[in-house]
C-alpha cells in the first residue's frame, strides 16, 4: 500500500493548485484532511492518522468532518493510545453537533472508564500475584 498520505502538506498544496480548493476554504480542507486520515488508519499508521487529527483540532475545529474522523480512531480497537485516545474523544464531546453528543459522552467516559478499570485491574492482579507468592514463600 501506498504511503502518499504521509504527505498532508503536499497534498493540500496539490488541490489548491487543481482549483479545487479556494484559497481560505477550511471546510473543503478539513475534508481532504479527513479523506487522508481515514486512509491511514485504512493502512493501521495510526500515528499518521493522529498526526492529521491534531492539525485537524488545531486548525478545524468547528468542522464536522474533524470531529468524525476524531471519533473513527477513538472508536478504532486497533488503536491503542489511551491518552490519545482521551483527548480525542474531548475533542469530540467539545466540537460534536447536538444530535452526535450523546454518542461521544459515552465514548468519552467510557475511555476514561477504561483508564481507570485498566489501573484496577492491574493493581488487583499485583495484589493476587503477591499474596500467592507471600503464602508459597511461608509455606
Amino acid at each position: 500500500m501506498t504511503q502518499a498520505y504521509k504527505n498532508v502538506r503536499k497534498i493540500i498544496k496539490l488541490v489548491k493548485l487543481l482549483g479545487s480548493l479556494r484559497q481560505g476554504e477550511k471546510e473543503e480542507e478539513a475534508v481532504i484532511l479527513s479523506l487522508v486520515a481515514d486512509f491511514a488508519m485504512k493502512a493501521a499508521d495510526f500515528d499518521a492518522c493522529l498526526t492529521i487529527c491534531d492539525i485537524l483540532m488545531t486548525s478545524h475545529k468547528t468542522s464536522p468532518a474533524a470531529v468524525n474522523v476524531c471519533a473513527k480512531l477513538v472508536r478504532n480497537t486497533d488503536f491503542q493510545n489511551v491518552e490519545a485516545k482521551a483527548r480525542l474523544s474531548s475533542f469530540c464531546v467539545t466540537y460534536c453537533s447536538n444530535e452526535t453528543i450523546g454518542l461521544h459522552l459515552f465514548v468519552f467516559f467510557f475511555q476514561k472508564n477504561y483508564v481507570i478499570c485498566n489501573c484496577m485491574y492491574k493493581l488487583f492482579t499485583y495484589s493476587l500475584l503477591s499474596l500467592r507468592i507471600s503464602n508459597f514463600n511461608s509455606k
